[in-house]
């Protein structure tokens, strides 16, 4: 959990967050769930802004999702983040300049429980593959796995919390749940939450990428305006796979 917010600072705007143009905004205050016991168990904060950000192509609110409601076999997914790409780079954290994201699938809650016996609350849920390759990493944890509910419609379903190592065979990524936190959510936020807004996570900008296809991530990624072509590593845990779980 993140415990200061002196030293936490929100960048909106980018998918590089080394760019010079990025929007950036101090945090207020941070406000950890009550319940949570600073190792998994309700893994979840929220941070207050020192001011409101004016909503555009590139910032814009996702609308809180309800896992039980929207669960669903075709249920379109991703999750997103500057973490490590490859297993080669977890000892050391570092992690990459520009946002990647990849698809996964949502688990049945009883082949997460068989994955991590014991460990599995009500409150968490995994993703992934079981023949591993897609995964969260090291320096994704609190970030979104966000699902289409409806066309135009993207959620937040979970936010990365833990796992076994990354994109490992019948090891999914852990995330925490965001519908059970929802009432907590709205009485911490309160009018401040009301935002009429599109969540349209397929926006070509959002992400950083104009294109993708097929199951050798073959994309143009934008940057700065001008595309610019990308493949990643053999051994990145971001890459495609066609099983199923």
């Amino acid at each position: 959990m993140v415990n200061s917010p002196e030293t936490t600072t929100i960048r909106i705007g980018h998918v590089n967050i080394q760019a010079s143009n990025i929007t950036s905004v101090r945090v207020s205050e941070i406000i950890n769930h009550p319940d949570n016991n600073y190792i998994y168990d309700n893994d979840i904060a929220l941070l207050r802004m020192e001011h409101p950000v004016a909503l555009s192509d590139l910032q814009r609110p996702l609308c809180l999702g309800d896992y039980q409601k929207d669960r669903s076999p075709s249920l379109v997914c991703y999750v997103a983040g500057w973490g490590v790409l490859n297993k080669s780079s977890v000892a050391s954290g570092e992690g990459t300049s520009l946002l990647h994201h990849t698809k996964l699938k949502l688990w049945e809650q009883t082949k997460c429980q068989k994955a991590y016996p014991n460990q599995i609350k009500p409150t968490m849920l995994c993703a992934g593959y079981y023949s591993g390759g897609m995964d969260a990493c090291k320096g994704d944890s609190g970030g979104p796995l966000m699902c289409q509910s409806r066309p135009e419609q993207w959620e937040l379903v979970g936010v990365v919390s833990w796992g076994e190592g990354c994109g490992e065979v019948g090891k999914p990524g852990v995330y925490t749940r965001v519908d059970p936190y929802i009432n907590w959510i709205k009485s911490v936020i309160g009018d401040a939450g009301k935002v009429n807004a599109s969540c349209d996570f397929e926006h070509p900008d959002i992400c950083g990428y104009s294109s993708w296809s097929g199951s050798e991530f073959s994309w143009s990624r934008r940057s700065g305006g001008v595309h610019v072509p990308a493949m990643p590593s053999a051994d990145t845990t971001l890459k495609t796979t066609a099983d199923s779980v």
